[in-house]
């Protein structure tokens, strides 16, 4: 489980090993419900380098998915926009299809 102060800026980036094609992204604290990420934003990369914002929002509790039908991408970053005197915890990360 990573767990971390949660500030504006602070980001979880997963490099998925190669292009892969996913329509949901789903991120669950585990045990730890009231860590969610406040505020926000889904950005996805074929590179590494080059990023596209798929999706923002506010966390309210154990688990937060994002419809992102048809994305592509090799690498996914959640960055917090808020912040917040609570901890970030990520238990894990799912994508479907």
């Amino acid at each position: 489980m990573l767990r971390v102060r949660y500030r504006s800026g602070r980001y979880l980036q997963l490099d998925l090993g190669q292009p892969t094609r996913f329509d949901r992204v789903a991120v669950d604290s585990g045990d730890k419900p009231g860590d969610c990420a406040r505020a926000w934003e889904l950005s996805v990369s074929e590179d590494g380098t080059t990023w596209h914002r798929v999706g923002s929002g506010t966390g309210t509790g154990q688990l937060t998915t994002v419809d992102v039908r048809g994305t592509r991408a090799r690498y996914l970053r959640v960055t917090g926009t808020g912040s917040a005197p609570s901890w970030w915890s990520v238990a894990d990360v799912r994508l479907y299809r």
